[in-house]
């Protein structure tokens, strides 16, 4: 229910036993958003601006889950140095993506 709908998505996270699924699964809906907000987005947007949009939230939630899978456990015994690493290696990773992608910055007129 998460990929269609993000908050009831996550009312049901309580379902899963596992915690470390519980966050993985918390991560993926939230960087994804649902096919609701896929769906928004794409009434407001143009057509040419829209086309690689969903491709590119995939690719945000694979991210976000690869971080917060590495993330997890390494968080009960060194939350310090990890957030720190997180944090200097997130916009090399943007930077790396947006070359990878052929993601172009374009101004939007609304």
């Amino acid at each position: 229910t998460g990929m269609l709908e993000l908050s009831n998505g996550c009312i049901a996270l309580p379902q899963i036993e596992h915690e470390f699924l519980q966050f993985l699964m918390a991560s993926a809906m939230l960087s994804f958003g649902g096919i609701c907000i896929c769906l928004q987005t794409a009434s407001v947007c143009e057509k040419c601006i829209f086309k690689g949009y969903i491709r590119r939230k995939l690719l945000q939630c694979c991210v976000c889950v690869f971080i917060s899978g590495l993330s997890f456990p390494l968080s009960r015994s060194f939350p310090f140095p990890l957030v720190i690493l997180i944090l200097i290696s997130i916009p090399f990773l943007i930077e790396n993506i947006q070359k990878n992608t052929g993601f172009d910055k374009k101004e939007v007129a609304f």
